[in-house]
């Protein structure tokens, strides 16, 4: 019985990890494509490359922006 509730927050740990590699991995994406995109040899390689929708991504609020979506301080998305 002890180590159930121990394993259930070790799986809910773990989870939240993956979680914010993604959220992670998805604004870097972004940000790497916004700026090869303006490189004129690459940019029309790049503007091939799909992109992910950030808009309620944590990773890209805490940061300002990604290169496509902005936000302001307070976590907003601005249009």
């Amino acid at each position: 019985m002890a180590f159930g509730s121990w394993f259930k927050k070790l799986g809910k740990k773990i989870k939240q990890g993956f979680k914010d590699f993604a959220n992670g991995f998805k604004h870097g994406w972004n940000k790497t494509k916004s700026v090869l995109e303006k490189v004129p040899v690459i940019g029309g390689v790049a503007k091939v490359l799909p992109k992910f929708n950030n808009k309620n991504n944590p990773v890209s609020q805490h940061f300002g922006g990604d290169g496509y979506v902005k936000f302001d301080s307070n976590g907003n998305a601005i249009s």
